[in-house]
């Protein structure tokens, strides 16, 4: 008898072990994934998060810039407009910092993969932000 009862054991653990981590979350591929340490992915999603940051506010000042150059469009019409976009840009970085922050750290465990792995999350959202406003906007 105890030898059907070690094949059943087995088999338990065959299926359980492949599906112990289905719910944990590998972080976006960066340009910071050939980094070995945690704290060397930190500092260099940190970086390149500063660098998309930047480039993103100045898409977003060029968008702006564009509503200013919007013929079609009455003077209250385009400041209505700024103002709109204005409020969504703020929402978006309160969706982006909520939706990378705990939801990300508890996917993560709360483990030490948690930080890279929020950087790389705003990383990520924050480089199609910059190409959605690019589209939006900017090549039109």
């Amino acid at each position: 008898m105890k030898y059907p009862s070690a094949l059943l054991a087995g088999i338990v653990l065959a299926i359980a072990i492949p599906t112990s981590g289905a719910f944990a979350q590998s972080a976006p591929a960066t340009p910071c994934d050939s980094e070995t340490s945690t704290y060397a992915q930190s500092a260099c999603l940190d970086k390149a998060l500063k660098a998309a940051d930047g480039e993103l506010n100045g898409v977003y000042k060029k968008a702006l810039a564009a509503i200013d150059k919007s013929g079609d469009m009455s003077a209250e019409q385009r400041r209505n407009w700024k103002q709109a976009l204005q409020k969504a840009q703020r929402a978006w970085v309160a969706f982006r910092d909520a939706d990378c922050g705990e939801p990300v750290g508890y996917e993560w465990f709360q483990g030490t993969g948690m930080g890279p792995a929020t950087l790389a999350c705003d990383l990520q959202k924050t480089k199609i932000r910059t190409q959605e406003l690019t589209d939006r906007y900017l090549n039109r």
